[in-house]
């Protein structure tokens, strides 16, 4: 057992030694019960906004004080929100669907029972939710009604499953891309009626970000960070030393990225070439599982309901 202790510290020390670690300004800016969880946050140009189990929703103006909506799920975990304009959306267990209406939020009929792991918009009324068991729904009315879009997972994965779906993004061209099981990287520029396939393989992808030039940023299962050149013409897989699931991933304005998963968390800098391991016991000793940029800082969101603002 000693020896097998030591081979294993061994182990961890050479990876350690492998990737530079820096100091980053971290701070927590909240943090709730031991039970809670913030699933998701997001970005506008003058808030912030995060949801998690349940039905918690947070808000804050300058991301150090936080208030709580009235929101009323029933106690429902809500696993994604976004926001466009006046139009906010939430998501989570049994299919649901929340619009807020004024002060208060209403539940629209989604088409679906399965749980709805994220949601997207892309500010032209259109938006997309995607889940479990390839739960894909989409609105062309900014949410007052959906329906189901129905996708050829043969061809998109190479295999007749209906795969978890776990993210869903629109570029700024307004094609919608899709990621989940079986190492699915999957794009469509027609509102979901057809599917191009960008990467496929055994990790799953949990996470999606688009940078400058169509440069694509996916994060997922046992370390997996792939960078895709090009809007995921050519892919290029990075070395992170690492088998925790890495569950969120956001690109800011001038190429640098922040990875967060179970317990460990990265920056990427030109364009992936240069891979920096967290070294912090926020991210050491937690789990996160949504980041935002808000003013050129990110937060990202997790367990024990904790947002942590990150600088650098």
């Amino acid at each position: 057992m000693f020896t097998k202790t030591i081979k294993r510290a061994a182990a961890l020390a050479f990876v350690l030694a492998a990737f530079p670690a820096h100091s980053l300004d971290i701070e927590r800016v909240h943090t709730g019960t031991a039970h809670q969880v913030m699933f998701d946050i997001y970005a506008t140009s003058n808030r912030l906004i995060a949801v998690g189990s349940g039905g918690e929703v947070l808000h804050s103006p300058d991301g150090k004080a936080w208030q709580a909506d009235d929101f009323g799920s029933e106690g429902r975990a809500l696993f994604s929100v976004s926001e466009k304009g006046s139009n906010t959306l939430a998501v989570g267990q049994q299919g649901k669907v929340f619009r807020k209406e004024g002060a208060d939020w209403r539940l629209v009929e989604s088409g679906t029972t399965e749980r709805l792991f994220a949601i997207a918009q892309d500010g032209q009324g259109r938006a997309m939710a995607v889940g479990g068991f390839g739960a894909v729904v989409k609105s062309s009315d900014g949410g007052r009604s959906w329906q189901k879009v129905s996708i050829d997972w043969q061809a998109v994965i190479g295999q007749g499953y209906e795969p978890h779906v776990y993210n869903v993004v629109f570029d700024d061209y307004g094609a919608s891309y899709i990621v989940g099981e079986f190492g699915m990287v999957a794009k469509s520029s027609d509102f979901g009626e057809s599917w191009e396939s960008l990467h496929s393989g055994d990790a799953s992808v949990f996470d999606l970000a688009i940078g400058a030039n169509q440069r694509l940023f996916a994060v997922g299962q046992s370390g997996l960070i792939l960078v895709g050149k090009n809007g995921g013409e050519r892919w290029r897989q990075l070395e992170s030393g690492t088998d925790a699931n890495l569950m969120a991933v956001a690109v800011r304005g001038d190429g640098s990225v922040l990875v967060a998963g179970n317990r460990e968390a990265f920056t990427l800098k030109e364009n992936g070439r240069v891979v920096t391991r967290v070294i912090d016991p926020e991210f050491l000793e937690s789990w996160f599982t949504g980041i935002a940029i808000y003013k050129d800082d990110f937060y990202a969101v997790g367990e024990q309901a904790k947002i942590v603002k990150v600088s650098f």
